[in-house]
């Protein structure tokens, strides 16, 4: 696990993500991208939109998100379209 990785993307431009986990497996090595926002009011779209689109130009697949206090609807609707598992405050 790596806290604040740089991760170079397909397009060439280097993304910070808040924690980055890695298991090699020999043949495969899965990467998890994972992300965090505080805030005093829910997280909305264009943050969440953010964090995906650096794991998607990056080719992590498996996306998490931790959002305190939580999401705004349209990002809780945003992320289960794009299988980014969300960890709100009141699971934490």
């Amino acid at each position: 696990m790596k806290e604040n990785a740089e991760v170079k993307g397909r397009s060439g431009a280097v993304h910070n993500i808040d924690m980055l986990a890695t298991k090699d497996e020999g043949i495969i090595t899965h990467r998890i991208a994972i992300g965090i926002e505080v805030d005093e009011k829910p997280i909305g779209l264009d943050r969440l939109f953010d964090f995906d689109d650096k794991a998607y130009d990056s080719s992590i697949m498996d996306k998490v998100f931790i959002a305190v206090p939580g999401l705004t609807r349209e990002a809780m609707q945003f992320a289960k379209r794009q299988g980014i598992r969300v960890f709100e405050v009141s699971q934490l």
